[in-house]
């Protein structure tokens, strides 16, 4: 990582000893000293030597210690040549082109002519990205390539779109906030290890909150009884169908194979096995009352070629609407 430059306003001295090319020290005249900066580690300034003679002669070294008067330099910077100084020749820490170079102007900021890397840099605040600009591979708290946000964030990490447009973790699972909801233009949502949860859903492996799936509904195409479907629609409303053999006709229990949670408002039960309609010869009518969220009585009646009689063992298919 190259040196950080350090700046101070009119410091100028002159040499207090002749040094050679292969010098890397400098004794400034005396006093002079602390007119410089003083680097520490990972500092630096620039100083340029000058002859006093003629002044024609330049040398751009960089001074990466002082003590007092007496400056640790590297030579020949910046292109120029290490030159043999006089006693009494110029120096002065002033600006230079490579300095200059190494400055990161309000341009390079959003034009992208400049690709930082950061090593290892914490922010301490806030970190904000505007524009068409990106964070990409960000690592904080571990695995590079992964941006994390700081679990011991109030009320949870969140990365923000808008106001009131976040994705936040609370210690167990995320939560979207969207005042628009979410859209998937193309293709699927796959929930790998689970089921993809709303408040619309269909009855299917024991969850009745898992969302509406045509692998949901059983096959009712089977005949026989026992047949079932429940669905619950984006409203909250739940049909569920039934088919099975009445056991007295004359007000038989039926109780519904997964109850509503509060109520059941309709239900439309017809005959299961209609031969008796096609031939005309023994029509059958059903009627159901007392519904509840739990069951509702079934009444069967069919007629026996002279009267209308309440009947056993006719096979019925119920459609139910509750909530």
């Amino acid at each position: 990582m190259a040196n950080v430059f350090l700046f101070a306003d009119n410091a100028r001295s002159t040499l207090a000893a002749p040094i050679g090319p292969s010098a890397t020290s400098i004794t400034l005249a005396p006093g002079t000293g602390t007119l410089f900066p003083a680097p520490s580690a990972g500092q630096q300034f620039a100083l340029s030597l000058n002859d006093a003679s003629t002044h024609l002669s330049y040398e751009i070294v960089y001074c990466t210690h002082r003590s007092g008067d007496v400056l640790t330099v590297i030579r020949a910077q910046e292109g120029t040549s290490a030159l043999s100084w006089l006693t009494g020749d110029l120096c002065w820490n002033g600006p230079t082109s490579g300095q200059m170079a190494a400055m990161v102007q309000i341009p390079h900021m959003t034009d992208a002519s400049i690709a930082p890397v950061f090593a290892s840099t914490e922010v301490v605040g806030n970190l904000s990205v505007s524009g068409t600009s990106q964070v990409n591979g960000v690592s904080l708290f571990g695995t590079s390539g992964v941006f994390y946000a700081d679990p011991a964030f109030s009320g949870g990490p969140a990365i923000a779109f808008a106001a009131n447009e976040y994705l936040q973790w609370n210690g167990t699972l995320f939560s979207l906030h969207s005042a628009g909801g979410l859209s998937v233009s193309n293709g699927n949502i796959v929930a790998a290890l689970g089921a993809l949860r709303a408040n619309s859903g269909a009855f299917g492996s024991g969850d009745a909150n898992r969302a509406t799936l045509l692998e949901d509904f059983h096959d009712l195409s089977a005949g026989g009884s026992g047949e079932y479907f429940y669905a619950r629609d984006p409203n909250g409303q739940i049909i569920q169908a039934f088919t099975g053999v009445c056991a007295t006709g004359n007000g038989d229990t039926i109780t519904f194979p997964n109850a509503f949670p509060n109520y059941c408002s309709e239900v439309f039960v017809c005959e299961g096995a209609p031969g008796g309609w096609i031939s005309g010869t023994a029509p059958t009518v059903f009627g159901a009352q007392d519904l509840t969220a739990a069951n509702f009585a079934l009444y069967v009646t069919k007629w026996n070629g002279t009267s209308w009689a309440l009947t056993a063992g006719i096979t019925y298919r119920y459609i139910a609407v509750g909530g």
